[in-house]
């Protein structure tokens, strides 16, 4: 039996044509830029998450301060520890951990304001702004209501709103 060549000749693929390469190349590339945007991004978000705790760290310090001031009004002899001039503005380094020079700037305010007088209520607001490495600025804030106690020993209760 006679075996003869068709008119179509026999092409034998080997491997992969331009346009795959290509393709793949580029489906290769798109990959890798966005797991590499990925990992920045959360890099950057979880930098900044730590400054703000550290922002918020100081917050709480300084509300947990301006609590334990004395502040009653209605004694024999009235106590007021609690006005703007016993905690003034301190401007001071995030409690980061620090490598060189990267040291990162707050400025933490209080306020304290009459509300009422009866009964005696006063708000006090606690801010600590703070640049991240964009260049934004941002405020981590605590407000707080405290009152004279109608209790025989003269405390005062604390009514807290985060904000």
């Amino acid at each position: 039996m006679l075996f003869f060549p068709s008119s179509r000749p026999i092409r034998q693929e080997h491997g992969f044509t331009l346009e795959e390469v290509i393709i793949s190349i580029a489906i290769t590339g798109i990959s890798i830029s966005a797991t590499v945007s990925g990992y920045y991004y959360s890099s950057l978000r979880i930098e900044w998450s730590a400054h703000s705790m550290a922002a918020q760290s100081q917050v709480l310090r300084r509300m947990e301060q301006v609590q334990a001031a004395q502040w009653n009004p209605s004694a024999n002899s009235p106590v007021d520890e609690l006005t703007n001039t016993n905690f003034p503005t301190v401007i001071g380094p995030l409690e980061l951990p620090v490598v060189g020079t990267n040291t990162v700037s707050s400025t933490l305010v209080t306020s304290i304001q009459s509300i009422s007088s009866n009964p005696p209520l006063k708000m006090i607001k606690v801010e600590c702004s703070w640049e991240f490495l964009n260049g934004n600025t941002y405020t981590n804030s605590l407000v707080s209501y405290k009152r004279q106690s109608k209790s025989a020993a003269g405390g005062s209760r604390i009514l807290q709103h985060l904000g």
